[in-house]
């Protein structure tokens, strides 16, 4: 359980980052290390978005670096988010960014990275400051700027960033702040996640325009709909959630949820 006692911690934080490759035949290989957690001081890394190929042929993946809960509680390392980057298909990588905000005790991470119609990079973040951060890099992944803030609100919670085949871009997040910023303690039981939508850009992330609200009407007392993930298959757009409760009723516990988004 984890430190208010009453809400079961519901993840760990990471360790290396490993790969697996399908064979023709359909089997996989053992795991291979691409990052280990003994790099960058012991400090664990994650991924939770998806690889990116870009038009000069590199991959991008998204990845952070998340201090375990005891160095949390030291408040002496920086949460930080880079970039995996190969430029021969995967037979070998580096680790790129360190992108953090100023104050150890508050994070971005999760980054989703789309490219940009003149090439350049934009990784969105997750972020204890209410809003999404965005940082760019111009060398395909190398160098990344310092975080900026933009006006896209957030929770505290994964987004899922893609460029679509007719050009635009989507962006599946929570459209809501909350209640307080950083790391603070008793954090779990004041989460809330909802307001789950999908907006579309035109202007590479200049401006937004809803889309749809996939948990519209659908709502439950103590439910969060987060951890939107995007992709496009023969011109449709899917998002795939989690629907997780923080505090779970027992009169709902045979509530039945069914929605279908086209």
């Amino acid at each position: 359980k984890s430190r208010v006692g009453t809400v079961p911690r519901r993840f760990s934080v990471g360790g290396d980052i490993k790969v697996m490759t399908q064979e023709p035949d359909g089997s996989w290989t053992e795991p291979r290390v691409l990052v280990p957690m003994s790099a960058d001081n012991d400090i664990p890394k994650v991924v939770a978005n998806k690889l990116v190929v870009l038009s000069t042929g590199e991959w991008i993946l998204p990845f952070w670096r998340q201090k375990s809960w005891k160095v949390c509680e030291t408040k002496k390392e920086f949460n930080t988010a880079g970039v995996l980057r190969s430029d021969d298909k995967g037979a070998n990588w580096q680790a790129h960014g360190f992108v953090h905000l100023d104050y150890p005790t508050h994070w971005i991470i999760e980054g989703t990275v789309v490219e940009l119609r003149n090439g350049t990079l934009m990784m969105l973040m997750r972020s204890t400051d209410n809003f999404i951060f965005a940082a760019t890099s111009e060398d395909q992944g190398v160098v990344w700027s310092p975080p900026r803030k933009t006006t896209i609100p957030n929770p505290d919670a994964k987004i899922s960033a893609m460029r679509l085949a007719n050009g635009d871009l989507a962006l599946a997040f929570n459209d809501h702040y909350r209640s307080f910023t950083g790391q603070a303690k008793q954090r779990e039981e004041a989460k809330q996640r909802d307001m789950l939508k999908v907006a579309i850009s035109k202007d590479d992330g200049q401006s937004w325009t809803d889309l749809a609200q996939i948990d519209n009407g659908i709502q439950v007392p103590g439910m969060l709909y987060h951890y939107p993930t995007l992709l496009q298959r023969d011109g449709v757009l899917l998002v795939a959630y989690s629907r997780t409760y923080l505090h779970r009723p027992d009169d709902h516990h045979q509530h039945q949820i069914d929605k279908r988004a086209g």
